[in-house]
């Protein structure tokens, strides 16, 4: 019950913090973008900056900060789209690559040096294949039971792809300090074994899509 509590507690601050910070900057900027009040070279750092302060209040006041800086992404790409200028957006994109791309790098170093002490067994590897395949896969089949306008192979490439990214690795790097050794290699086993599983199956589900479309055209 407490677990519960304190899960509505950083999800309920999280999401409050979230509205009110995004909704609020989404306003300032449209302003300050109309009255020329910023230089527009400078622009894409905006949205990171309201990331980095959606996470730093919400953690401020005990909730989460991932759900929080979550949240207003989702809702500033909603306020902000209808606007004809689109460059702070797209350049912003940018700047999330470049990011996504060096936490990668971290991660591909840090798992270097944890295959060296791992002690690689059986049990850590079938672990790691559930967990890539099965766990991530059917929660998400099971919420798209309603959508009854896709298929069952459409479904099933949505909840093949659609759970990976880099909220393990960040995950992960949350709890290297507090985390036991064992947690970290399962957590280390499966992203590896998501990223060369789900790397492999691209190009062969991509094309089977790419020529059912063709054959529909011809």
């Amino acid at each position: 019950m407490k677990m519960l509590e304190f899960m509505f507690r950083e999800v309920g601050i999280a999401l409050v913090v979230a509205i009110l910070i995004t909704w609020s900057a989404t306003y300032l900027i449209r302003y300050s973008a109309r009255r020329h009040f910023f230089e527009k070279a400078s622009s894409p750092f905006l949205i990171l900056s309201l990331a980095i302060v959606n996470y730093s209040v919400a953690e401020a006041l005990g909730g989460s900060g991932f759900v929080a800086a979550f949240v207003a992404g989702l809702l500033f790409d909603y306020l902000y789209r209808p606007s004809k200028d689109m460059r702070l957006i797209e350049e912003s994109e940018h700047i999330a690559e470049f990011f996504s791309y060096l936490i990668w790098c971290l991660f591909g170093a840090y798992s270097y040096w944890q295959l060296q002490s791992m002690d690689l067994s059986w049990s850590k590897l079938v672990f790691a294949l559930v967990a890539a395949i099965l766990v991530r896969v059917i929660p998400v089949l099971f919420s798209l039971i309603v959508f009854n306008g896709l298929n069952f192979k459409e479904k099933f490439t949505l909840a093949w792809f659609g759970p990976r990214g880099l909220a393990s690795i960040v995950f992960t790097l949350m709890v290297l300090d507090s985390a036991d050794g064992l947690l970290n290699e399962l957590a280390t086993l499966t992203i590896l074994t998501s990223v060369f599983i789900h790397g492999i199956t691209t190009r062969p589900i991509a094309n089977s899509f790419s020529k059912k479309g063709l054959a529909k055209r011809d």
